[in-house]
């Protein structure tokens, strides 16, 4: 009794501090999340937004995300992604006009959500149905 009562406040406190798509998509991670100036200045210049994302899934993955770009959730950029197996790449996920804030990491890569996941080449394009 003891056991399970600790398991599942240790399984309530993990949930709480972690990012919210481990638990749809438990083999990826985001590690890093960044722009970059397409234009001679920025802003109001182009940015294209790159993300690291962590694949340790021993298959090919399908993914459905939402990228926050700007300040309080202004602009939402849906879009879906194909992860190699077992890879770890800097992939573009969108081109917009705001620039990242500057905030801690963990909040910075927080602005990118994975919706959905799983080997089904189908879900990639499921954020266009939306």
């Amino acid at each position: 009794m003891r056991k399970t009562i600790l398991a599942g406040v240790l399984a309530m406190m993990g949930a709480g501090l972690s990012w919210p798509a481990m638990a749809i998509c438990p083999h990826t991670k985001v590690t890093d999340l960044s722009a970059t100036c397409l234009d001679k200045s920025c802003p109001p210049g182009l940015q294209a937004y790159w993300a690291t994302i962590v694949n340790r899934y021993p298959y090919k993955l399908y993914i459905t995300y939402a990228f926050r770009s700007g300040k309080r959730q202004k602009q939402i950029i849906p879009g879906g992604l194909e992860l190699q197996p077992n890879s770890e790449i800097s992939q573009p996920i969108g081109i917009g006009r705001t620039l990242l804030p500057e905030e801690p990491h963990k909040r910075r890569v927080g602005r990118l959500r994975i919706l959905e996941c799983g080997v089904d080449p189908k879900i990639k394009y499921k954020w266009r149905r939306r």
